[in-house]
C-alpha cells in the first residue's frame, strides 16, 4: 500500500517539477518573443510606410503579421516546457481546425476582404471625414485594420465599424485627410 502511495506521488510529482525545472527557459523564451516580435512588427512597420504601395495595407499586414508570430511564439513556449506532443497536434491539426473555423468565419473573412479593399480605395484614407455604415456615421478615419474602421465623430465618440459593412453600403468622402489637416491647422492659428 505505502509503495503505491509513492508511485502516485511520483507519477504526480515529477511532471509538476519536470514543468517547473523548464519554467525559466519558458520565460525567457515568452519574453524573447514578444521583444523579438515587437521589434519585428516595428521594422515591418517602417518598410509596409515606406512602399507606397503598400501603405494603404499598413493595418491589415501588420494584423495577420502579430497574429501569425503570435501563434508561433506559443507553440515555441509550448515545445520549451515539454508539451512538444501538443504542440505537434496543434500544428498538425491547424488544417482542420482552420476547416472548422471557415465555416463560422464567414463574416470575418468577408471583412478581411473588404478592409483590403478599402486600404487600396485612394478616396478612403486615415484622416478624411467620411459618412459610411448603415447609420451613417460622419466623422474622421481615426485607424483601419484587419477587420474594422475606427471613426471618431465630431462630439469625440468613437464608432468601431466591421469593413464589410462599410464595403458593402454607399460611403461618402466629406472631406479629404489633406483638408482635414489643412482645416485643423487654421483652427489652431486661430486660437493662437
Amino acid at each position: 500500500m505505502h509503495d503505491k502511495i509513492i508511485e502516485f506521488a511520483d507519477k504526480i510529482t515529477n511532471p509538476v517539477l519536470d514543468i517547473l525545472g523548464r519554467l525559466p527557459q519558458a520565460i525567457l523564451t515568452l519574453v524573447g518573443g514578444i521583444l523579438l516580435i515587437q521589434i519585428s512588427a516595428g521594422l515591418l512597420e517602417v518598410l509596409v510606410i515606406k512602399q507606397k504601395k503598400l501603405k494603404p495595407f499598413h493595418g491589415i499586414i501588420l494584423s495577420i503579421f502579430k497574429t501569425l508570430t503570435r501563434i508561433g511564439l506559443i507553440l515555441f513556449v509550448m515545445n520549451s516546457l515539454g508539451f512538444s506532443k501538443l504542440a505537434a497536434v496543434i500544428t498538425g491539426s491547424s488544417a482542420l481546425l482552420m476547416f472548422f473555423l471557415s465555416a463560422g468565419a464567414a463574416g470575418i473573412v468577408g471583412d478581411v476582404i473588404a478592409g483590403v479593399s478599402l486600404a487600396s480605395d485612394t478616396d478612403f484614407r486615415i484622416g478624411s471625414k467620411v459618412k459610411a455604415g448603415d447609420k451613417e456615421t460622419v466623422g474622421i478615419v481615426s485607424s483601419t485594420d484587419m477587420r474594422k474602421v475606427r471613426i471618431r465623430d465630431e462630439e469625440g465618440h468613437m464608432h468601431v465599424i466591421p469593413n464589410a459593412l462599410i464595403e458593402k453600403n454607399e460611403w461618402v468622402v466629406l472631406k479629404k485627410a489633406s483638408e482635414v489637416a489643412a482645416q485643423e491647422r487654421e483652427e489652431a492659428e486661430a486660437r493662437s
